[in-house]
């Protein structure tokens, strides 16, 4: 992810590649609001078809604080 003079982001076409094998669409993208938006929206779809990955993210999230 790169961040240009304007403030915006930009992703490289590897990075969007992997957000949408995760099924994370980040083509549109161009703010960190947008950004966080786009990831809110995934984890509450996981949150609601797979309650257990979405327990397993949270797990490694906390554990790396």
């Amino acid at each position: 992810m790169l961040r240009t003079a304007q403030g915006t982001l930009r992703f490289t076409r590897h990075e969007v590649d992997e957000f949408r094998s995760l099924g994370i669409d980040v083509s549109h993208v161009r703010t960190e609001d947008e950004f966080a938006d786009v990831v809110r929206g995934w984890l509450d779809l996981i949150a609601e078809e797979r309650p257990e990955l979405f327990d397993k993210i949270t797990q490694a999230i906390i554990s790396r604080d």
